[in-house]
């Protein structure tokens, strides 16, 4: 009876070897199985409203095991690539996307399949596709350099860009980009007036007021800051608790900004969180 023990556990014992052995050297992946996504410091498990973004960040793929997979991205039936990169940035595909000024006003459905060898997984990912408005920048550069930048965002071509000056309130002339040296100008207030429309519509407008002192130096006029949110989006469906979050502007360079917060049930005049006088520009919101 020991003798034939002693063979039983030989047995098992190479049994088990061999196996550890013949799954890696076979590339062995386990079966895809979806956690959920994650956008903008967020993750996502339930897909039954559609998710807000924007093209120019990334949408990550969760999965519950990793393993050696490849990921296909369809949107709206169009393939937009087929990877082993578990994230997708949609301005990447911006030829493909069939863009319009209603591309933006409809839903939109990202398929995203995962694939091993024999073995397949897709999850439907439900989307409102943000189109971003122009980035614009203007600030005093030194004593007497104004600095103008305009960016798009999400990459598109600008159907429009306007940059005018203003002396006393009468358009004086137009700007390019650029350093603009103000050595020149002679004394008075001014005014930069910066238009910028993307391809699609969507419309960004900044203005700069500074006034050319007798010694030629640039003196700022101090203009109130203006805050945006940008988290959660406009309308959009959230959970009991979320993330706010907001930027805020301001035309006078080198001016710090602090913020007052305060938050309050829709219909309801009485808040339930405030806060003053911080410079955080994120804050979380519990059990709303």
């Amino acid at each position: 009876m020991k003798v034939v023990r002693y063979r039983i556990y030989t047995v098992i014992f190479l049994t088990v070897v061999l196996g550890s052995i013949f799954l890696p050297s076979c590339g062995y992946t386990p079966k895809p199985e979806f956690s959920g996504i994650t956008y903008d410091g967020r993750f996502y498990s339930d897909f039954s409203t559609p998710i807000n973004v924007v093209r120019n960040k990334p949408i990550t793929v969760n999965m519950k095991v990793s393993g050696n997979y490849t990921f296909t991205y369809t949107l709206n039936g169009i393939t937009l690539d087929a990877t082993s990169s578990n994230t997708i940035k949609l301005s990447d595909y911006n030829n493909k996307l069939n863009l319009s000024a209603e591309f933006f006003t409809q839903s939109h459905l990202l398929k995203i399949t995962v694939s091993a060898p024999a073995r397949s997984a897709t999850l439907e990912v439900p989307l409102v596709i943000v189109n971003q408005k122009p980035v614009i920048n203007i600030y005093k550069k030194s004593n007497q350099v104004v600095s103008i930048s305009i960016i798009e965002p999400d990459g598109d071509d600008f159907k429009e860009k306007s940059i005018k000056l203003f002396k006393d309130d009468k358009e004086f002339s137009t700007l390019q980009e650029g350093d603009i040296d103000v050595s020149r100008y002679t004394a008075g207030k001014y005014k930069i007036v910066v238009v910028a429309t993307d391809w699609y519509g969507e419309t960004n407008q900044q203005e700069y007021s500074f006034e050319i002192q007798e010694t030629g130096g640039i003196q700022e006029t101090n203009i109130p800051p203006k805050v945006k949110i940008v988290q959660p989006f406009q309308n959009e469906s959230t959970p009991p608790s979320l993330v706010l979050r907001y930027v805020g502007t301001d035309e006078n360079s080198g001016d710090i900004l602090v913020y007052d917060v305060e938050i309050a049930k829709s219909g309801s005049s009485s808040t339930v969180l405030k806060i003053h006088k911080t410079k955080s520009t994120e804050i979380i919101i519990p059990n709303l």
